[in-house]
């Protein structure tokens, strides 16, 4: 467990040079997922792995090792494009597992 941990860590460190020597954000080379939330309106997932449950009020989304549920109103997926995914309408709340 403990070297697994140390070989997350060193990946990390890596991604965080490589990033700081190519002068770009560390998300843009990072394997892990980036969520963002524009008020309750809109969500960007990139990371994303496929879709789980998608109804109108409940929107669940594979990731790496866990997943993001969005429950709320009038939910619809506004738009998928690899490993992005953009969800509309009015978002409750978000729920990792």
């Amino acid at each position: 467990m403990a070297k697994r941990n140390q070989e997350r860590e060193n990946k990390k460190n890596a991604a965080g040079r490589l990033a700081e020597f190519l002068a770009v954000p560390q998300a843009a080379i990072s394997a892990e997922s980036h969520i963002e939330i524009r008020g309750n309106k809109e969500a960007i997932i990139e990371g994303a792995q496929g879709v789980l449950e998608y109804c109108d009020e409940t929107i669940k989304i594979s990731l790496d090792r866990k997943a993001v549920k969005f429950s709320g109103r009038s939910l619809n997926l506004k738009g998928m494009d690899g490993d992005s995914i953009i969800i509309d309408g009015f978002i409750l709340s978000i729920e990792f597992t």
